[in-house]
Parts: C-alpha cells; structure tokens; sequence
C-alpha cells in the first residue's frame, strides 16, 4: 500500500504548511465573534464600551458612525420593554417582549465591523 501512494507525505506536509487554511481578511484577529443580528452587534459594542475602564473610554473612536450603521432610531435603554420612540411616540405591536427584544431593532443580517482595543 505504501508502494500505491509513495508522496502521500509530501503531499500532505505541502497541504498542512500552505496558506490556503488562514484567514485572508483584513486582519488576523485573536477573538472572533459571531452575531445574527446587527441590532445584538450594537448591544454587544455598547456593553463593551460600558465595560472598558472610564479612563480609557476617552478613547472611542467613531462611535456616531457606529450608532447611525447599526442603531436603530430607537431610545438605547437596558430594559428592553421600553419601546419608546425619539419623538415620543410608543410602538404599538401585538409582539411579546421577548420577540421585540430580539427583532426590534436593525434586522440587518449582512454585516461586518471590525474592534480594536488599544491599551
């Protein structure tokens, strides 16, 4: 059997080292998060901005660019069964909290954004 595949080693050490396998973003980056929704990705960056020390949040950079992409016009609040508007006006919906938690915002589910962290 060794006789049939004689470069069956080089030929799978010339596949492992390739660089076919990394990753050809932007950039290699150490966490990876995967998120369905746009409206979850604003929550998740919000409570990473509410978790970086108060010294380092001078440091936030674009982040009215953020809001505009990925916010949805909605009052940003923790408890999401407050569903008032900017203008003052409350959603009238037939939904369950937990639906409006969930789907109330930006449904977008084709998107990226890349994070850095810098000390």
């Amino acid at each position: 059997m060794m006789q049939r595949w004689p470069n069956i080693k080089k030929v799978r050490k010339k596949i492992l080292n390739g660089d076919n396998f990394l990753d050809h973003g932007f950039t290699r980056p150490k966490v990876l998060i995967l998120l369905p929704l746009a409206s979850i990705a604003f929550r998740v960056v919000k409570r990473l901005i509410r978790l970086t020390p108060s010294s380092q949040k001078v440091n936030v950079e674009h982040l009215d660019r953020f809001s505009d992409e990925y916010g949805t016009g909605v009052a940003d609040n923790n408890d999401y069964e407050d569903n008032d508007f900017e203008d003052g006006q409350s959603q009238k919906t037939s939904k369950p909290p937990d639906f409006q938690a969930l789907f109330g915002g930006n449904n977008n589910d084709h998107f990226m954004i890349g994070i850095k962290f810098t000390r």
